[in-house]
């Protein structure tokens, strides 16, 4: 008697809040970064997520942010983050999320729909608002070795860090303000990008990994 292989769940990846940049209406060309909250509600997902640029009005896209391959397990939810330059002219835009189909062999909106499109304004140099939000994360030593430490006067609710390639290395969920230990022990040499979120809002910084 033949043995009838189980059926495959097919993968169907969600939005659970809106994309985001740290400032949509600033968004440094020269060092973007998206970040988004994906559920996996299907079977188990190995594939590519990309981030497409397209104009106001719409149309073929132009070019693209955080090209990357990720896992998600059935019903497992992570914060990715996209990041990288963006090679257009300073100016608005629309940015959409997608990931591969491969039941069409080919790109996906991620639904809700709503929550994976977002108008944004490209500038050459973020200042204002985003700049003051860079300067205001207080990370400690400059050069980490085996610790890093986030100082933070508001509650932190995640913490995710990622390689300059758009690779989340390390998710936390401290829940809690002041003096936060991050482990770092593991990572290669490297500089990393850490993005805070917290009950006032999503701040980002830089640090090296010596």
């Amino acid at each position: 008697m033949d043995v009838l292989a189980e059926p495959t769940e097919t993968p169907a990846l969600v939005l659970t809040s809106k994309i985001s940049f740290p400032n949509a209406t600033k968004v440094n060309k020269k060092d973007a970064v998206l970040t988004t909250h994906i559920k996996n509600t299907g079977g188990y997902f190995e594939n590519n997520l990309i981030a497409f640029v397209y104009l106001p009005t719409g149309g073929n896209s132009l070019t693209y942010l955080g090209y990357q391959k990720v896992i998600f397990d059935k019903n497992e939810e992570k914060t990715i983050t996209f990041t990288g330059n963006i090679d257009l002219d300073s100016d608005s835009y629309l940015i959409a999320v997608y990931y591969w189909d491969t039941a069409i062999s080919d790109w996906s909106q991620i639904t809700p729909n709503e929550y994976s499109l977002l108008a944004f304004t490209l500038v050459d140099d973020a200042t204002g608002v985003e700049k003051t939000t860079l300067n205001k994360l207080h990370l400690y030593p400059a050069l980490a070795k085996d610790v890093l430490y986030l100082q933070s006067d508001d509650v932190v609710k995640i913490i995710s860090i990622i390689d300059l390639s758009g690779k989340q290395i390390l998710l936390m969920r401290p829940d809690k303000n002041g003096e936060i230990p991050i482990p770092v022990e593991g990572f290669s040499k490297g500089t990393y990008i850490l993005q805070m979120e917290s009950v006032t809002g999503i701040k980002v910084g830089k640090f090296i990994k010596k």
